[in-house]
């Protein structure tokens, strides 16, 4: 059964060059570049359209996924779904994003899927609970991050895009498990606790050992544990980026390495992960794409 897609409409038929839409994406890519810098670097190699695309789609998870972590306007995310609900019936909502989406479905035919799933996996994680086993939790990598390898494989992958839809939403995957481990920490501090319970458990790691921001040798192995099957997921999608468009393959090598390349950032500082952020530096970005 083919994929619904998502509504295109008269402004889906605009050209980039127009001044309002024009606009409207160097919002999106403004917004991307902000949040994610190595998302950014990574697409930004792309054919124009197929960035700008990108950054439409990226501007849509990002206002959702803010809207959900922001208990100052609880009515944020209401707001946004009641917008979507707007968009899917064929309306466009008055602002950037949601122009710049429109464009986006009309030019590359988004999957309609995809979207909703991960909207309504935010709905169910406004009511956090910590992950009981890493079935649970690779569900909700999927939901937060596979479905964005399917929002992005029409624009990446113009042909053979069936087969490819696996290994799209492994990359997704492995960057969500990824951002996980690299905010242990940060995500302590708000309450959250992303890492099952059961391999917890397992591995003899509370959440007061997190909290001390010591890690020890039984957090090293749990997290080590987890950076071998984010590993084992780039590795996987690699070996099919040769499916996707000849225009499209250095992006998507350059997103897999320098994602992965932030697990060897952890790494390198000791696994301190729950005092600090780390970052792929911007010179060591250079030298994957380089080699991408």
């Amino acid at each position: 059964m083919a994929e619904k897609r998502l509504p295109g409409s008269a402004p889906a038929d605009a050209s980039p060059a127009d001044a309002s839409l024009a606009d409207d994406l160097r919002w999106c890519e403004s917004l991307t570049e902000r949040h994610s810098m190595s998302f950014h670097f990574a697409f930004r190699r792309l054919p124009l359209e197929k960035a700008q695309a990108v950054w439409a789609v990226y501007a849509f998870c990002r206002l959702f996924d803010d809207a959900v972590d922001t208990p100052v306007e609880p009515e944020a995310f209401e707001i946004l779904c009641m917008q979507w609900r707007r968009y899917r019936g064929g309306e466009t909502p008055n602002s950037h994003m949601w122009r710049a989406l429109r464009w986006a479905s009309g030019r590359f035919g988004l999957d309609e899927a995809p979207f909703r799933e991960l909207v309504d996996g935010l709905a169910s994680d406004r009511d956090f609970r910590q992950p009981e086993d890493d079935a649970a939790l690779y569900r909700y990598c999927h939901r937060m991050a596979g479905t964005v390898g399917l929002m992005l494989l029409p624009i990446l992958a113009t042909h053979g895009r069936e087969a490819l839809r696996e290994t799209a939403v492994r990359l997704g995957d492995a960057m969500q498990l990824t951002s996980i481990l690299r905010d242990v920490g940060e995500d302590l501090r708000m309450g959250r606790i992303y890492l099952s319970a059961a391999r917890m458990e397992e591995a003899g790691v509370t959440a007061s050992d997190l909290a001390t921001g010591q890690a020890s040798a039984a957090f090293r192995a749990l997290w080590e544990g987890y950076a071998k099957t984010a590993e084992s997921w780039y590795e996987e999608f690699l070996g099919s980026v040769r499916l996707y468009d000849a225009d499209s393959r250095k992006s998507l090598r350059v997103s897999a390495k320098v994602y992965r390349a932030i697990l060897q950032e952890v790494r390198r500082h000791g696994y301190d992960c729950l005092k600090r952020r780390n970052s792929v530096p911007k010179w060591r970005k250079c030298l994957v794409a380089l080699g991408g």
